[in-house]
């Protein structure tokens, strides 16, 4: 890890040596502004938003042949991935220290966690028919409501370009992986419609650790359809669609106290997963917008073990959402956003409880621009929901541009919060009614600096959150309680990097010292270090490769036991034929690093995929 650390300082050094020439007024109007929408809730300028926000787009999924999201964002400052097992196996993020139901997951705008734990699992969703990915940290409650304590992760689904396109790809692999996709898209100027099938099998690794004793491996498969499509109607008005649906099976292992995660030979689980959502748009004037947005989500998990009767449970979650928002382009420059959403939240877990709540919320931004150098944000938001009552949350943020240095200042204060979910309230012999919202706050503060013009650029930030009433285990009463409270600041610091004509690239460093403030020791699953080096080249007509590097190091597991420090190079490489063809071979743990991501589960190690990939 020192090495790493090493590396990267020079690399900063190197650059500062190179100061920016700048960038002109003429050159800056040339260029068009890559717009994030996340931050806002609307359009917006990437260089003119305060809040840390990384995005992913899809030629770098692309590139890298990854097959599912959790990988993709697994390079991310701020971000850390944890998964018990192999494929298919609970996959969880935690953003700057936060716990991993504090992060709100969106797709296509529409909240995708599930009710009864509060979290979203990583593991069933695929990478394909994705435009991009926006992950925006921070406490961001003020726009998304509950559990956006530690950031917001928006995966925003593909639209079809104008014409017809057919796609479809095949590929095959290490522990008999095999996995089969198709796209069909076609769009005109006032109709646009994309659907992507996928079916992935594999016979997997063992969960539970194999080098502990636990030889059997659990296998895994999914299938997943997802479309979307849309119309343009009278001049400016929109109305969007997205469908998705996957089935997933995946074998599990067991626990046993004292031991640890062991063999199993007959759990099952299987997870059917809807998202769905309809975005309507229609300006009524220059400067007025309406729209409403309507969202269904449903998730349903089965396990199965008929030698263990705590490994049977049917698990039942659904959101219905209505959010309508009105966009006003205030004549002093600034777009105003005023906002009204609902949504009612089913939980069931077969057995235990069957619950349901409802979630009125209001919330107003105002952005502010000034000599086109200065970009203000300040927003306030009302939560009612019918289980823990009301909470409050406000959020500014600022981004300043030196256009001569190629310099822009960024800094936001955000407070956030995250309902107590069903599971918290009502499992049995764990659950308590008598629960209240955990809450938080936080800043962040950093600066971009363009180093080389269109070559290096550097930004560093850094971030504080503090969470408190943090729900735990409370060991006197062996019920969940508001018992806890959590720190975590840090360094998170991107270097960009486009080398050459055909070789670019980015470096990224997070440093996070965490606190569970009740018992004074280090927050789990939180590494003190982590840092990632991706690698794009193209040195050949038709070529492309991908090299991506992760760095964790400094880790504690629950009980306070060390975890493993690691470093895994994954690579992929494809070569276009021709407009039609084109094969591909992907290496994952390209030097067969052992390690576990949560201390007795397993891993992959060293594995080769290869295919094809043909398009119409």
């Amino acid at each position: 890890m020192h090495t790493f650390v090493r590396v990267a300082a020079c690399a900063a050094i190197i650059c500062l040596l190179h100061p920016a020439t700048g960038i002109s007024e003429e050159s800056r109007e040339n260029q068009n502004p890559e717009l994030v929408i996340t931050a806002n809730r609307y359009p917006t300028a990437r260089e003119q938003v305060g809040s840390s926000i990384s995005v992913v787009d899809e030629d770098e999924i692309e590139k890298r042949k990854t097959t599912t999201v959790l990988e993709t964002l697994r390079s991310l400052p701020g971000l850390e991935v944890v998964q018990n097992g192999g494929p298919g196996r609970t996959a969880s993020i935690f953003i700057r220290g936060a716990d991993s139901d504090h992060t709100l997951v969106l797709i296509d705008g529409i909240r995708a966690n599930d009710n009864t734990s509060g979290q979203f699992n990583f593991a069933n969703l695929k990478a394909e028919n994705i435009e991009r990915i926006e992950v925006l940290r921070g406490a961001q409650s003020v726009l998304y409501g509950s559990e956006a304590i530690g950031g917001v992760i928006n995966i925003i689904t593909k639209k079809a370009d104008e014409g017809l396109n057919v796609s479809g790809s095949a590929e095959g692999g290490s522990y008999g992986t095999q996995q089969y996709r198709s796209t069909f898209a076609w769009g005109s100027e006032h109709f646009h419609t994309s659907t992507t099938a996928s079916y992935f099998d594999t016979d997997g690794i063992s969960s539970a650790a194999s080098n502990r004793g636990n030889p059997e491996a659990d296998a895994y498969d999914n299938f997943s359809i997802s479309n979307r499509s849309g119309v343009r109607f009278l001049d400016d008005g929109t109305a969007d669609f997205t469908l998705g649906y996957s089935n997933s099976r995946t074998e599990l292992d067991g626990f046993e106290f004292g031991v640890g995660a062991i063999d199993d030979p007959n759990a099952t689980q299987e997870d059917d997963n809807i998202f769905a959502s309809l975005v309507i748009s229609k300006s009524i004037s220059e400067t007025l917008t309406p729209s409403i947005e309507l969202g269904f989500v449903d998730i349903d998990t089965k396990g199965v073990d008929p030698d263990t009767e705590f490994n049977n449970f049917t698990i039942d979650g659904q959101t219905q959402s209505v959010t309508t928002k009105v966009d006003v382009i205030m004549p002093w420059e600034g777009v105003l956003s005023i906002g009204h959403s609902y949504e009612n939240r089913k939980g069931e877990n077969k057995g235990s409880f069957d619950e349901r709540r409802d979630v009125n919320s209001v919330f107003g931004q105002k952005q502010y621009s000034y000599a086109e150098r200065l970009f203000l944000t300040g927003g306030v938001r009302y939560d009612h929901d019918s289980d823990f009552g009301d909470e409050t949350t406000f959020r500014l943020t600022s981004a300043y541009l030196l256009l001569e240095t190629g310099t822009r200042f960024h800094a936001s204060y955000g407070t956030g919060f995250k309902a107590p979910s069903f599971n918290e309230l009502y499992f049995p012999n764990f659950g308590n009614p008598d629960l209240e919202a955990e809450k938080s706050w936080g800043y962040d503060v950093g600066i971009e600096q363009e180093l080389i013009v269109d070559r290096v650029t550097l930004d560093v930030t850094f971030f504080h959150n503090e969470i408190d009433d943090l729900i735990t285990f409370d060991s006197t009463t062996f019920l969940a309680a508001n018992i806890a409270e959590s720190k975590a600041l840090g360094i998170e610091s991107t270097l960009a990097l486009e080398l050459l004509e055909w070789l670019e690239g980015n470096l990224a460093y997070t440093y996070t010292d965490s606190e569970n403030k009740t018992t004074g020791g280090v927050l789990p699953r939180r590494p003190r270090h982590r840092g990632s080096l991706q690698l794009f080249a193209s040195p050949l007509e038709g070529l492309e490769t991908s090299t991506t590097l992760v760095v964790v190091n400094s880790r504690r597991e629950s009980d306070g036991n060390k975890m493993d420090n690691y470093a895994v190079v994954n690579m992929a490489a494809s070569y276009a034929v021709n407009q039609h063809i084109e094969p591909f071979v992907r290496i994952d743990n390209l030097f067969d690093e052992s390690y576990e991501e949560i201390n007795g589960y397993g891993t992959p190690g060293f594995s080769v995929y290869a295919g094809i990939k043909g398009s119409l």
